[in-house]
């Protein structure tokens, strides 16, 4: 069947409503996510398109490893290859072991119903990295204590740390520029926490 431009750039109605009211939206899709069986963030980075994207790329080239910069980004490659991905070489960058962030949220929320919902998240995430980092070949962490995390709570023996850095020699104070001698210290008080609008407060 023949479709005109119009009609193609047309957005679903699904599209329409969630431009029209976002926070309902956002709500239907986490009660959405209940169904499956994969955490919130790694279902909404991956879908069907992101996939055959992958299997196109790898029918036209040569790939010696696939590089997965999020965790969550593993699921891509998993709704790729499937099975196949098995023998495939990949490896994974951990900049959170992410299901320690959610069972802070647990810690946390004060609300029931809230933390009910987190932890199924929290379980989710925890099944989730351990199929991620014991099946890639190659797990990374950014940090020491994140890499003792990643094989103390889900048997990874083979993980590497790349540390965050900064390349000094590029990035440096500009020096043509009037600047305020007065120091600017950073809050000692508050932690921020990973969830946008949240803090945790200092300890006592």
């Amino acid at each position: 069947m023949m479709r005109s431009a119009n009609s193609a750039s047309k957005p679903s109605s699904w599209t329409a409503w969630c431009r029209r009211s976002p926070g309902r939206c956002f709500t239907a899709r986490l009660a959405g996510n209940l169904l499956s069986p994969l955490p919130y963030s790694v279902a909404t980075h991956s879908s069907p398109a992101l996939a055959d994207a992958v299997r196109r790329f790898a029918a036209k080239h040569r790939i010696d490893v696939w590089h997965c910069e999020w965790t969550p980004y593993a699921q891509v490659l998993r709704d790729a290859f499937g099975s196949r991905l098995a023998s495939a070489r990949w490896s994974v960058m951990a900049h959170n072991v992410e299901s320690l962030i959610w069972r802070r949220y647990v810690e946390t929320e004060a609300n029931p119903m809230k933390r009910w919902y987190v932890r199924r998240q929290l379980h989710k995430f925890e099944k989730f990295e351990q199929w991620a980092y014991s099946s890639a070949a190659s797990a990374i962490a950014v940090s020491d204590d994140d890499a003792d995390l990643m094989r103390e709570r889900f048997g990874v023996n083979d993980v590497s740390v790349v540390e965050n850095g900064v390349d000094t020699e590029y990035f440096h104070p500009q020096r043509d520029v009037d600047r305020d001698p007065r120091p600017h210290p950073l809050p000692r008080q508050p932690r921020l926490a990973a969830q946008p609008g949240r803090r945790q407060p200092a300890p006592q």
